[in-house]
């Protein structure tokens, strides 16, 4: 028998598979486990990161008992899974989040409105992609209109096949295949295309925006996701507050102000990007908030007599 061997596993959309082989690419064993998608909301399909790693650790564990072969025979792995949708990673390298199947239809009106704007038309020279729902852009749209918290949090957009491999190996990444399906390459220049993330989407931006004076609805969406944002903003800030490391200051004038500086340069960098780059932008808002926690806006500061512990936000216990 071959002392080396060969593991692959296909991360599907309703099971994760592992199937054996050795050196000269003889099949010796082959285990499977059944994945029923999550339906936390009508039309969302989703999965438990955690789950799924537990299924493959454990198809790996009878694929090489049914073959009688060691783990540290193993010279190879191959790794494959479904296309499009969205896993998220915290700056721990922790899930935020169950991961996103791609037949998902949640952001189908988002898709939709971009469709009417044109940012189709837009984007399909770049990546010869058409939009659905279930791609990681329209997606990534609908968490920040949705799930404002959980954007947040996120440090890391992955495919299923890149969080699998992240657990295999402790190393993040993308690959050109996965983001040509997935509407983020640039075609030609078979690279990864920031723009189809940042300036074409603020052109949807635009239009939204152009529509809140005229929409109830609209106006409604906007009110509702500019509101949550405020009230993290304004709980960070009220953090520090009550941590001592800034003074009592007014935290709703604070988080507006902070909202209203994100947002400029956000502007500013989607319309003029040579004019200074996203980490400058990191630095600035940085720099602002230092200047907040050491009182250099005096019309921020609370009234004399307010404590720190009046200044931020009274968490409840649930």
């Amino acid at each position: 028998m071959s002392k080396r061997h060969i593991i692959a596993f296909d991360a599907g959309g309703t099971a994760v598979k592992a199937a054996l082989y050795d050196e000269r690419g003889e099949e010796l064993a082959v285990a499977g486990a059944t994945m029923a998608p999550l339906h936390p909301a009508p039309g969302c399909l989703e999965r438990d990161p955690a789950a799924m790693w537990a299924a493959i650790c454990e198809i790996s564990r009878q694929v090489l008992a049914a073959a009688a072969v060691s783990p540290s025979s193993i010279v190879a792995v191959g790794l494959t899974g479904y296309g499009n949708a969205l896993y998220l990673l915290d700056h721990r390298r922790k899930p935020v989040r169950n991961g996103i199947l791609s037949p998902d239809l949640r952001a189908e009106a988002i898709v939709e409105r971009w469709r009417a704007s044109g940012a189709e038309d837009a984007i399909i020279p770049i990546t010869y992609q058409r939009l659905w729902p279930g791609k990681p852009a329209p997606l990534l749209a609908w968490l920040e209109a949705h799930e404002p918290e959980a954007l947040a949090r996120a440090d890391h957009a992955m495919f299923c096949k890149d969080y699998l491999r992240f657990r295999l190996t402790g190393a993040i990444g993308l690959e050109i295949s996965d983001l040509s399906s997935g509407g983020l390459a640039d075609q030609g220049a078979r690279r990864f295309a920031p723009e189809i993330l940042d300036p074409q989407l603020f052109n949807v931006w635009l239009v939204f925006w152009s529509m809140v004076a005229h929409s109830p609805e609209i106006r409604a969406v906007h009110d509702r996701t500019y509101g949550k944002y405020r009230s993290i903003l304004e709980s960070l800030l009220g953090q520090l507050v009550a941590s001592g490391g800034a003074p009592p200051f007014k935290l709703r004038p604070a988080a507006i102000a902070l909202s209203a500086l994100l947002d400029g340069l956000w502007v500013e960098l989607s319309l003029s990007p040579a004019t200074f780059k996203p980490r400058e932008a990191i630095m600035l808002c940085e720099d602002w908030v230092n200047a907040l926690c050491s009182g250099a806006f005096p019309r921020l500061l609370a009234a004399p007599g307010v404590k720190k512990a009046d200044a931020a936000p009274k968490h409840r216990k649930t």
